[in-house]
């Protein structure tokens, strides 16, 4: 869904895209992802949230597994990442990024580092979240600057298993080259400290980051990532 909750010209679209999986074999996804802009654009709340009853490859940890390493295991999973920001210049965003994850495996997987089944794994975690956007269109950019960077302090005062953090930093930049075709340039970075959980770590590989990788099929307590795409009206 694209709406707009304000008839300010500079207000920009609000987005939120649900999905539903359920397969013959009684496994299950619902997620919930949205950009919700507020008060003429001011108050913004962001938010990737799911849960995923859905089975995972999995390689160890660090950059030198091999593929011979992958084994597959059954797992439920609740994900929620949040973050609740409000305009204090003129496109730049300042707030609290909220991130939970529980996940435990339904069997054990023998000769590997996960945890056994039946164990249920917390993190929760708060911190500061800036935003730099001055894109011209959320949904597809043509041109515009997009930097977020934030940091979690994972405790067990708000439920975690133990005491983590992680840093998040997210530069993209677009611009528009010829009518119709446009150079979009995306930097990442992950760093984490102190021993997350195995699905807590910065991943490599996604839909949206690095594609062509499996989600995970690297993991480690730092990643950094670098792609660029040139995209043409059709």
């Amino acid at each position: 869904f694209n709406m707009r909750f304000s008839n300010e010209p500079s207000a920009q679209t609000s987005t939120f895209e649900t999905e539903i999986n359920f397969t013959q074999n009684k496994q299950f996804i619902f997620t919930a992802n949205f950009d919700l802009q507020f008060s003429k654009s001011k108050l913004r709340i962001i938010g990737d949230n799911g849960y995923y009853k859905f089975p995972e490859d999995y390689w160890g940890i660090g950059n030198d597994t091999k593929e011979s390493d992958k084994v597959n295991y059954d797992a439920q999973r609740l994900e929620l990442d949040n973050s609740f920001l409000y305009l204090i210049a003129p496109n730049l965003f300042a707030g609290i990024r909220q991130r939970y994850h529980q996940i435990e495996l339904k069997e054990t997987i023998p000769k590997t580092d996960l945890p056994p089944a039946g164990e249920v794994i917390h993190a929760s975690g708060v911190g500061p979240r800036l935003l730099i956007d001055n894109r011209d269109n959320i949904l597809n950019a043509t041109k515009g600057l997009y930097i977020s960077f934030g940091h979690l302090w994972f405790i067990t005062q708000l439920g975690s298993d133990h005491n983590f953090s992680r840093t998040d930093g997210d530069i993209r930049f677009y611009k528009t080259i010829h009518r119709g075709g446009v150079l979009a340039f995306q930097s990442v970075i992950s760093l984490s400290k102190n021993d997350p959980p195995f699905r807590m770590l910065p991943l490599l590989g996604s839909e949206s980051m690095m594609r062509g990788y499996y989600q995970g099929r690297y993991r480690a307590e730092s990643f950094g990532a670098l792609q660029a795409e040139y995209r043409l009206n059709i």
